[in-house]
């Protein structure tokens, strides 16, 4: 290929692809070919390359071969063709079940980490697909136990006992991981416990008997308002958040047993609904969260008709449309007394107001076209408020039903559920971002954050 021979003489591109083909197990051939001493136009095509990748990457796991591996994660291959994390996650499972020691060592090694980041899920892939668990220590380990030791010290995990006997050794590991999921339910424990934040959750918290009626009601409540804000042309512009909308409402009908959820191979759709911890279960979990992250929507329209109006030639215009239904509350000189006037006779005024946003269907309402101009900006402003109180519950219920798929927010793939204890997880740490406990719980769960599902 050296300037030496002359050009007349030097191979044609699709000649260097056949030997590059015929080759390609023979990786000081593949080196070459696509080092810098062949010229662009003479190298493989990207479709040559690729089922150079293909086959190492089979060779990689069956071999052992970490001098393939090195070179498919080198910067001679493209990044649109390395393998990704679920490839990388198989492979030391693979190495680490049949003692190849030094593959698990390269995995492992900071260089190839810095390029594969493992997530917690990934990590608990590794255990599961080799059958070799972090595990309630009455567990038996087989198959090169050192070796997994060797991914237990790089991640930091721990062998623990289950706490209960419900715990499977996915979850013992789960708890066990970084001390994340161990900070979160400590933290709910504090919650508990604490003079301000005890008694807003007890009086937010269903009982057993009442816990079905409220999930129902909540979640029709819930569906409701998102379809609501999924109909915003303001909302439908913000990327991915119809789909995350979507996916919590498809996980609010998990908890009731939708039978459009495949069985996982660890766990079914009855596992999910049944989960609980500390005999909660995880459907009074969501109801509490719920309960505690839902703005009062009365509050909300009181504090805006205040903060809005506190102008009175404002409060006269704004509030002409209703004099001849509440002339008491109309006809004051300011919003604080025409309020004042409404609570005393039964909060009608307001009542009407809540109850056309809540039903958010104008069109059969018995009120006219004023009356509805006045209504609306309160009710879209009610709506963005609504969306970012409920985020943390919403993020929970997108996870508890992808929890276990690579890529998130790939539409395209069916939906992978979390583990139920992944998915009870989630729903403790949303309860923490109610505004009233936020300032207790704040400082216990800095920097924690449960983004995947556990197992």
């Amino acid at each position: 290929m050296s300037d030496a021979v002359p050009d007349s003489l030097k191979p044609t591109q699709n000649a260097v692809e056949q030997v590059f083909i015929k080759n390609r197990y023979t990786q000081s051939i593949v080196a070459y070919l696509l080092s810098d001493a062949v010229p662009d136009s003479l190298k493989p095509t990207q479709k040559a390359v690729k089922e150079y990748v293909d086959s190492a990457l089979s060779k990689v796991i069956w071999d052992a071969n970490i001098d393939i591996l090195a070179f498919v994660l080198s910067d001679k291959i493209s990044a649109d063709l390395k393998p990704d994390e679920w490839y990388m996650v198989n492979a030391l499972g693979f190495a680490a079940r049949n003692g190849h020691k030094n593959m698990v060592e390269y995995i492992l090694s900071d260089d190839v980490q810095k390029q594969y980041p493992f997530s917690t899920t990934s990590i608990l892939t590794v255990f599961s697909t080799t059958n070799i668990l972090i595990v309630p220590k009455n567990h038996n380990q087989t198959d090169n136990p050192e070796l997994f030791q060797l991914i237990r010290d790089r991640f930091h995990i721990s062998e623990i006992p289950a706490k209960r006997n419900q715990f499977s050794a996915r979850d013992a590991l789960y708890l066990a991981n970084n001390g994340e999921a161990k900070k979160i339910r400590d933290v709910f424990e504090e919650l508990q416990s604490n003079e301000r934040s005890a008694p807003l959750l007890r009086a937010n918290l269903p009982s057993f008997e009442d816990t079905e009626g409220a999930f129902v009601q909540i979640s029709q409540e819930f569906t409701n308002v998102i379809r609501q804000i999924q109909n915003v042309s303001s909302f439908k512009r913000e990327k991915n958040l119809d789909f995350r909308l979507e996916t919590a409402i498809r996980a609010m009908k998990l908890y009731q047993g939708d039978v459009s959820v495949q069985p996982h191979t660890l766990f079914t759709r009855e596992k999910h609904i049944e989960y609980s911890q500390d005999d909660i279960s995880v459907k009074q979990l969501i109801v509490l969260a719920y309960r505690l992250l839902k703005p009062s929507i009365i509050t909300f329209v009181r504090s805006t008709l205040v903060t809005q109006l506190n102008n009175q030639n404002d409060w006269i215009k704004w509030s002409t449309p209703f004099a001849n239904r509440f002339p008491s509350v109309a006809n004051q000189a300011s919003v604080t007394l025409g309020l004042s006037a409404d609570e005393a006779s039964g909060n009608h005024f307001i009542n009407l107001i809540t109850q056309n946003i809540s039903d958010a269907d104008y069109e059969k309402s018995n009120i006219d076209v004023q009356t509805i101009k006045r209504i609306l900006p309160i009710h879209m402003k009610y709506l963005k408020l609504y969306k970012e109180r409920l985020m943390p519950l919403i993020e929970a219920l997108f996870m508890t039903r992808r929890g276990h798929n690579i890529n998130l927010l790939a539409k395209e793939i069916k939906d992978m559920p979390a583990c139920p204890e992944g998915a009870y997880l989630n729903i403790l740490k949303a309860i923490t971002q109610n505004p009233d406990i936020i300032d207790i719980a704040g400082s216990f769960l800095e920097g924690v954050e449960i983004i995947q599902c556990g197992s």
